[in-house]
């Protein structure tokens, strides 16, 4: 019972102890950074590390030593303040105040382009434990290049810096609006066709685990309809996605539907089950892919003077049934553009007790163009 009770807490005292549950955190300094000339804020060497401190911080990685605790006791032990600190220098700093390591940089401007370069220095051996450079244009983008570097020095590679981004920013819901402008084109298996100009509103959401899509051509517009979907994304960049469309489209030869055999008019009504995927590429780029399976629909034709009437038939057909293709760039948190090309369209079957002059199949196919701006926000 002894020897039980023994085994039990030898190995409740190795789990203790082991990294899984150790709360240890490297001990480190921050000093001020080296301003080699001018980078358009005043006192940025002051200012960079009380900013790279805050983000390293919520990072987690490393256990922070206060640093106007630091910059008093490099004064008080009279070393290097203003010039990089150097690996003797790290070793002191760390045997005097209990630091593992000393975080140290420089700051310079070239140019239009300001380079900000971070590394962190071990306090035992004076061994560079990381290191990481950033470069911009713009001073209003110092905030964000310091989150980046303060990555850079937690291990971080740049590629999984990306990623941390994306992720950030895929768990804001964005809603949004579309309004776009796009060409259309019909036609019939003889051949008989017409285009016309359209138009598109839509709305949209995104959010990290669903996205919905609206987009609509209401009339007057000679290819009018309603195509919507969601999507549950369960991975970072992928999708899967299900949906409706109901495309309503009219062929009109000569305008003059009814009046000569030589006429042909046609209006056709289908609703097709969509589904697919979409795709993340990035916070900028999305795309998405989804093709339809006929439901239902029906078309009146009058052809060669005679009147038509067809049910369509219930298929996956591509091209020929309904289908969303699209890919979207996002300027900026609020602006985007979007193109998108959506069909539609079945195979009609005759209705034998309206339709006795043909039993032949009757097949029209839809596109439509869009290119459209969206203006979003985000919650």
């Amino acid at each position: 019972m002894k020897r039980l009770s023994f085994l039990a807490a030898v190995i409740l005292l190795s789990l203790l102890t082991s990294p899984a549950f150790s709360n240890d955190k490297l001990r480190v300094g921050v000093v001020e950074f080296v301003e080699k000339n001018n980078i358009g804020l005043e006192n940025s060497g002051k200012i960079i590390p009380e900013i790279l401190v805050t983000h390293l911080k919520n990072i987690g990685v490393y256990s922070l030593s206060e640093r106007i605790l630091l910059k008093k006791a490099l004064q008080e032990q009279e070393f290097q303040m203003t010039g990089i600190v150097s690996g003797e220098t790290a070793v002191k700093l760390g045997k005097i105040y209990g630091l593992k390591a000393i975080i140290t940089g420089t700051a310079v401007k070239i140019g239009n382009k300001t380079t900000i370069s971070g590394r962190i220095i071990n306090a035992e051996n004076a061994d560079i434990i990381s290191s990481g450079t950033v470069t911009f244009n713009n001073i209003e983008d110092l905030e964000s290049n310091l989150e980046q570097l303060a990555f850079l020095l937690s291990g971080y590679s740049k590629d999984a810096y990306n990623k941390v981004q994306f992720e950030k920013k895929l768990i804001r819901s964005r809603y949004g609006v579309r309004l776009g402008l796009g060409y259309g084109f019909s036609h019939t298996d003889d051949k008989d066709s017409s285009s016309a100009k359209e138009y598109m509103l839509g709305l949209y959401f995104h959010s990290r685990y669903f996205d919905g899509e609206v987009l609509a051509s209401p009339p007057p517009a000679d290819i009018s309809g309603v195509t919507g979907y969601v999507s549950v994304n369960p991975f970072v960049h992928f999708g899967f996605a299900v949906g409706l469309s109901y495309f309503s489209d009219s062929i009109n030869k000569n305008n003059n539907a009814g009046s000569s055999p030589d006429d042909f008019s046609i209006q056709a009504d289908t609703v097709s089950l969509l589904y697919g995927i979409t795709y993340r590429a990035t916070s900028k780029i999305r795309a998405s892919i989804l093709l339809g399976y006929v439901l239902s629909g029906t078309y009146e034709c009058y052809k060669d003077g005679h009147n038509y009437n067809y049910e369509a038939k219930k298929e996956f057909k591509f091209p020929g049934s309904s289908y969303l293709i699209s890919l979207e760039y996002f300027f900026n948190e609020s602006f985007s553009v979007m193109f998108t090309i959506l069909g539609g369209g079945a195979t009609g079957e005759p209705d034998a007790q309206t339709s006795t002059y043909t039993q032949e199949d009757f097949y029209i196919e839809s596109q439509v163009f869009y290119l459209s701006c969206s203006y979003g926000f985000s919650l």
